[in-house]
């Protein structure tokens, strides 16, 4: 059903503020680092706004990572046997996270939707019922699973956030 494409995810640093009591905003500036089927590492740098819900002692928290942090992906799969280029990942992401801070650290698992299409495509959107479906299968090129540490201001709590990312680059390590 999924189709391993011959990329990976290697690891990845960032820097994010998350603020909300129940429902959050949360504001992002990411770096993933994903291997090519050729073994060439990309940087994709990308920056991104979302939102989300949680339940936390302090309202607001900055959150952050190096590479020097603790961080596993997974090969980059495709639902499709599609080719996937450095295009296709290197456009635009949306990350959904499930996040869990004890005091400055925290702990999260994402899934990394690389999306690629040209607006049309998000017509799809308008068709009652199947048309998400469709549209979702037309977009979306590629995803890949991630668990990281990272560190974080002082804080108790757990949330899960979504957030769309404009990549500002892809180049070579």
């Amino acid at each position: 059903m999924f189709n391993a494409t011959g990329w990976s995810y290697t690891t990845g640093s960032g820097l994010g503020v998350t603020v909300g009591e129940v429902a959050e905003v949360t504001i992002q500036h990411s770096r993933l680092y994903v291997t090519s089927p050729s073994g060439e590492t990309r940087k994709i740098i990308a920056q991104g706004v979302g939102g989300g819900v949680g339940l936390s002692v302090l309202p607001a928290a900055v959150a952050g990572s190096t590479t020097d942090f603790v961080s596993a992906g997974t090969n980059i799969y495709t639902a499709v046997n599609d080719v996937i280029t450095l295009a296709d990942l290197s456009d635009t992401l949306l990350i959904y996270s499930g996040n869990l801070t004890f005091l400055n650290g925290d702990g999260n698992g994402s899934l990394v939707l690389f999306i690629h299409a040209p607006l049309t495509q998000f017509a799809w959107l308008a068709v009652p019922l199947v048309g998400p479906a469709i549209a979702a299968s037309q977009v979306i090129k590629a995803f890949c699973f991630v668990a990281a540490a990272q560190m974080s201001t002082p804080n108790l709590g757990m949330d899960a956030t979504g957030v769309f990312y404009s990549v500002l680059s892809a180049d070579v390590v």
